[in-house]
């Protein structure tokens, strides 16, 4: 099949006339992704995009080779670590049951899967890799070698037995394409799907890695009982109800806040105990009672705790004004006559970039 198609995009590519002029970027020939690539401000992908390339003729022609130049075709290599295969059938199950292990390990869910078994003794790989998991390892063996896709799908599926119905992408090898991906959530399942396939969301041998996003107020499944921390001590600061995927990224930021206690909950239902109004409660993702600092505890958008505390950090530290290119694409409110940006929970002016609410 895969012959097919190439014959005939030879044949498509072989039909243009010398003499037809192409577009700046024109798709057929460079691509959606090569456009991005080549209008950001990463490096080493500063210089590449095609140059003196106007018509199919000059497309044809082989380029002179020049030292000074990074072309288009070796960019995605300086990013790939290692194209590492696995093709031995020991190795792959391997790989996949430590990369399932690892994303249980998160939330300790083999003792709380085993605490469903009864008395009977199981093996620890019985319990990371079920009759299921085999199966899908034996068709996933004919799609996959690349050694980063089959941790990324054997760690989405561990995702999905936990019913996290969401992950988050994040960037570890510089590449521009993954770094315009950053933070961005995706479907499990439908990642699965793809991965299984034998195609990728971004590109082949990523290293890139999957994170966990759960929406506590939505979330009903076999973690229920186990997302949080119910007590935490760490740098003098004492937490409870910390998110425990979260657990490492907020312990970096709790001696930043000032603060001595730190809770976290569903915020606008805490708020909506208090009695206040609602509408006095839009965009707020932290909030001080006393001495206790009260933070959300699931999502805005892209947004979750460990931003929440920065977004705190910030507002203690008086960040009263913002490079205009930071609200650029926000959604425009008018407050007394004036343009204004609302981002990260406050309103700033348009044209100074002043916090104005």
């Amino acid at each position: 099949m895969g012959s097919e198609i190439e014959k005939y995009a030879q044949k498509l590519y072989d039909a243009f006339p010398n003499e037809e002029a192409l577009l700046e970027f024109d798709p057929f020939f460079v691509g959606h992704a090569s456009e991005e690539l080549a209008t950001t401000t990463y490096k080493p992908s500063t210089a590449w995009q095609l140059t003196d390339v106007n018509t199919v003729q000059s497309l044809r022609e082989k380029p002179e080779e020049n030292d000074d130049e990074i072309r288009a075709e070796d960019d995605l290599n300086d990013f790939v670590l290692d194209k590492v295969d696995v093709r031995d059938e020991e190795a792959f199950v391997k790989l996949f049951s430590l990369s399932k292990k690892a994303a249980f390990d998160i939330f300790g869910f083999l003792d709380i899967k085993s605490s469903f078994m009864g008395d009977v003794p199981l093996r620890e790989e019985d319990l990371i890799l079920d009759d299921n998991d085999l199966y899908v390892v034996d068709y996933l063996q004919r799609k996959l070698t690349d050694y980063f896709a089959i941790s990324s799908v054997a760690t989405l599926m561990a995702y999905d037995n936990m019913g996290i119905q969401f992950a988050k992408f994040i960037p570890s090898d510089g590449c521009p394409l993954c770094e315009a991906h950053h933070g961005l959530f995706f479907e499990v399942r439908p990642l699965i799907n793809l991965f299984s396939g034998g195609d990728f969301p971004v590109h082949p041998y990523c290293s890139c890695q999957w994170f966990p996003i759960i929406h506590r107020e939505f979330y009903d499944g076999v973690l229920s009982d186990h997302l949080n921390l119910s007590k935490a001590l760490h740098q003098g600061v004492e937490m409870s109800n910390v998110p425990v995927e979260m657990k490492r990224n907020i312990f970096d930021q709790v001696a930043t806040t000032g603060v001595k206690k730190i809770t976290f909950t569903n915020l606008p239902k805490y708020l909506s105990d208090m009695d206040v109004k609602r509408e006095n409660t839009e965009g707020i993702v932290a909030f001080q009672n006393k001495d206790i600092l009260i933070v959300h505890n699931s999502y805005v958008d892209l947004a979750g705790p460990v931003e929440f505390l920065k977004a705190f950090v910030r507002e203690e530290t008086g960040e009263s004004s913002l490079p205009l290119a930071d609200l650029e694409g926000k959604d425009v409110y008018f407050i007394s006559g004036r343009r204004v940006a609302k981002h990260r929970g406050s309103y700033w002016d348009l044209k100074t970039g002043e916090k104005v609410k």
